[in-house]
């Protein structure tokens, strides 16, 4: 699986205007500028662009896959270790994917893991542990 994250333009042209008239009703046009105000606003604090502000939207997607995904008892590995624009090329040569409107973000591979083969349970997994690998505040 993969994700695409729309570029600047359509991002500021086009999701966001889309978005809120899905969700904001006509006649209500100073709500759906406030809202696009409130969003460009968060970019600009955060000092993060509009196609990183998407791409982490695209990861927030990918935790929730990655949970239904072992509710659903698949093996899930996601992956960033991939040119993102030799894939984009790829998908784009076999009109998958639009190259001028989108990014590749990240992808998850998808299927069984094959337990007869020793090598991928032949070694421990090893963790760190829970206060080495985060805090929790309380």
């Amino acid at each position: 699986m993969l994700w695409l994250s729309p570029k600047k333009d359509v991002m500021v042209n086009e999701v966001i205007a889309e978005q809120n008239k899905q969700n904001i009703p006509d006649g209500f046009d100073e709500i759906r500028q406030a809202m696009k105000d409130g969003l460009t606003g968060v970019w600009a604090a955060h000092n993060i662009s509009e196609e990183q502000w998407a791409a982490k939207q695209a990861y927030i997607s990918l935790g929730t896959t990655l949970n239904t995904a072992q509710e659903l008892g698949l093996d899930v590995c996601p992956s960033e270790g991939f040119d993102p624009k030799a894939v984009m090329e790829v998908l784009a040569s076999d009109g998958l994917a639009d190259a001028t409107h989108e990014n590749v973000v990240v992808g998850m591979f998808v299927g069984k893991v094959d337990t007869s083969q020793d090598f991928h349970h032949f070694f421990n997994k090893s963790r760190k542990a829970p206060e080495k690998a985060y805090k929790i505040i309380e």
